[in-house]
């Protein structure tokens, strides 16, 4: 964990998935997709595991 997520922590709720910048990320804006819907994303699973968190915050059944 780093030292900005563990301040950050202190005083607000932090999504429990670190994304790391990837070029996948910035491929997804050319063609007007997310991440969880480009084929072979390395991210995919640790954005799902943030809007499921996300979700779970704002009590949105999945």
């Amino acid at each position: 964990m780093s030292a900005a997520y563990r301040g950050l922590a202190v005083g607000v709720t932090v999504a429990p998935a670190l994304i790391p910048d990837l070029a996948e990320v910035h491929r997804t804006y050319d063609v007007g997709i997310g991440v969880v819907e480009l084929r072979g994303a390395k991210t995919a699973d640790m954005w799902w595991e943030n809007w499921r968190f996300i979700a779970d915050v704002l009590g949105v059944k999945q």
